[in-house]
């Protein structure tokens, strides 16, 4: 199965390219890739996050993405940022739109990207924007024609990577490619979040068929009972792959590692358990340093564990356990 996922995904084919790994008659198409920005090296993305791409990449037969939009969850220190922004440089200038030569469909640079990204707050897109420009060399910057900027990185004067403004009255209607809201847990209706989000939807909703726009968030785990996007994106995704609801249609990918929530985080065996599950695609994690973090006076238990062990928690001042609440449910039940 996992063989003919990769048989049938631009996956493959961006990753390649994201980590300067192309055949030279590739390169010549679609030139340099990427570097990490602080070491200076080959890009290279993790298994975790290769299955993420490969999957988000997959297209049917008709040539049309599986997925229309999707999650990326994990702990803090997992590399969502730099994903994101890899992600960012893929959908800018890598070979990540579908097109049929005749014979079958494969990968070409987009005509016109736009790519944007979504925060709270705009310093948080430009810091991931900021790492986004740091992952190109000179060489490729030159290549691609690239020029970057803090809150606007352009290509050739013909596709932009560009923080999207808080304003959605502004944003309304921006022909995106491809959209990324980043630390989906904090947006939320006092913040604006809900606004925003909703703008980046429609704008990618609206795309042409050739185009097909998509949306990713990249995300802590969510507070229960906020209402924030990443909690909605969450029980969207539970509706569609419940099996209650057999006209939704399963086009979510929601992806996330988390420890096992019968882990104890105030036993030491067991919080060491928890944390390598958690941490288990981010190899470079100090595990020490996550241990006093976690054990923290000053850190909750619910922060402790959605932060570090990526799992879902109630906030200490809520009224109620959502979960508890949600087993009360008489859906049967019909008041006159």
């Amino acid at each position: 199965e996992r063989q003919r996922i990769a048989e049938n995904s631009l996956g493959p084919l961006v990753i390649r390219w994201a980590e300067n790994r192309l055949s030279d008659e590739e390169f010549e198409q679609f030139g340099p890739g990427l570097i990490h920005p602080a070491t200076g090296k080959h890009w290279r993305f993790t298994p975790g996050q290769k299955r993420f791409l490969i999957l988000w990449y997959w297209y049917d037969e008709r040539g049309r993405f599986i997925y229309r939009r999707g999650i990326k969850r994990g702990s803090k220190g997992t590399g969502k940022d730099y994903i994101a922004g890899a992600h960012g440089n893929i959908e800018l200038a890598g070979p990540s739109q579908l097109f049929f030569d005749g014979r079958r469909w494969t990968g070409i640079q987009h005509g016109m990207p736009l790519v944007q990204i979504a925060s709270n707050s705009e310093s948080q897109s430009k810091d991931t924007l900021f790492i986004a420009n740091a992952m190109w060399t000179h060489e490729a910057r030159e290549w691609h024609q690239i020029e970057n900027g803090a809150i606007k990185t352009t290509m050739a004067g013909r596709g932009r990577f560009e923080v999207l403004t808080a304003s959605e009255a502004s944003a309304e209607g921006d022909p995106a490619s491809f959209i990324i809201l980043n630390e989906s847990q904090h947006m939320t209706s006092s913040s604006g979040g809900h606004r925003v989000a909703a703008v980046a939807r429609r704008n990618v909703g609206k795309s042409p068929e050739d185009i097909q726009a998509r949306l990713v968030e990249y995300t802590n785990a969510h507070a229960m009972g906020l209402d924030s996007i990443a909690q909605r994106s969450f029980e969207s995704w539970q509706k569609q792959v419940s099996g209650q609801f057999p006209n939704l249609r399963q086009d979510i990918l929601y992806d996330s590692i988390e420890a096992d929530p019968n882990l104890s985080i105030f036993d030491s065996e067991q919080l060491k358990t928890a944390l390598a599950q958690a941490y288990s695609d981010a190899p470079w994690h100090d595990a020490e340093r996550l241990e006093g973090e976690v054990l923290d006076p000053d850190t909750t238990p619910g922060d402790s564990i959605r932060f570090y062990l990526n799992g879902l928690a109630v906030r200490e001042d809520a009224w109620i356990d959502p979960r508890e609440w949600d087993t009360l449910a008489r859906i049967d039940t019909v008041l006159a």
